[in-house]
Parts: structure tokens; C-alpha cells; sequence
């Protein structure tokens, strides 16, 4: 399992990446500013394998309310998106997906 944001538009910190159950990110502060608000990133995993991830510290982001209906986009070619189950508790953005293909973005 690999999570990347070296790629035009990339943009998430990893906090820890123990199991594909167990996968705890961050939004890093936009370049010379104090804003997080944004991200972006590749997930290289196992086929068939749910992967569960936590976007956590998003009540200091730049504007919090709008993560609260929030759905995380997914694409594995990044010309089709679609939405995937998310839930936002005020603080932690998670969501889950099943991977069809052992690559996937979300944003």
C-alpha cells in the first residue's frame, strides 16, 4: 500500500498507514499561507481489499462547515469521478472504498 501526492495538484500528509483499515491523513497548509482546506492524492493498494481512511484536524481548516456534507470524489483514470460513502464528526473526514483497480485518486 502507497500514498502519493508528488503529481500536479497533489496535496495530503500522511500520518500513518498501518493496515488498509488503518490508513490516518492530513491536509498540510497551502504554500505561505496559514489555509488547509484542500486535497488530493493517489492511493496504490490491493484489489478487492476495503481501504479506510481518516482525514483528521479539518475543524481548523479554512472553512470546516464545508466538509459536513462533504462526499469524497474517487477516480481511477482521473477523467471519471464518482462519490464515495463519507462522514464527517466535526474534526474527521472518513470514508471507505473497495478498490476495483490497484490505483485510485480521491479528492
Amino acid at each position: 500500500m502507497h500514498i502519493s501526492s508528488q503529481f500536479d495538484s497533489g496535496n495530503i500528509n500522511v500520518v500513518h498507514a498501518k493496515s488498509p483499515e488503518d490508513i490516518l491523513l492530513s491536509i498540510p497548509k497551502d504554500n505561505q499561507s496559514e489555509f488547509a482546506q484542500w486535497f488530493h492524492f493517489r492511493l496504490m493498494g490491493e484489489t478487492f481489499v476495503t481501504h479506510k481512511m481518516t482525514i483528521q484536524g479539518l475543524a481548523t481548516s479554512a472553512y470546516p462547515e464545508g466538509w459536513k456534507d462533504y462526499k469524497v470524489l474517487a477516480s481511477y483514470d482521473r477523467q471519471t469521478w464518482f462519490r464515495v460513502p463519507t462522514s464527517f464528526d466535526g474534526d474527521n473526514l472518513t470514508f471507505s472504498l473497495t478498490l476495483e483497480q490497484s490505483s485510485v485518486y480521491f479528492a
